[in-house]
């Protein structure tokens, strides 16, 4: 991915998700890469902005949440 803007704070708000599903023995290890992955290709960024930054995190939880949804052991 080459990706600026907003991107950075969906990964991170992708890769919490997983890793929180991972540790609470929803999501097997190999996935937390596939949800975060997944979930940056279904983000839009846009240009930073404190609202931004805050709209892209919760969007991105959101979507992670359902992509996890998929892949619950």
């Amino acid at each position: 991915f080459d990706m600026g803007g907003t991107a950075p704070c969906s990964l991170i708000g992708a890769d919490e998700v997983a890793v929180e599903a991972f540790l609470d023995g929803r999501l097997g290890f190999a996935h937390i890469a596939d949800v975060v992955l997944e979930t940056l290709a279904a983000s839009k960024p846009s240009e930073v902005t404190e609202d931004n930054l805050a709209e892209a995190d919760v969007l991105s939880r959101e979507i992670a949440s359902r992509i996890v949804s998929k892949y619950e052991n």
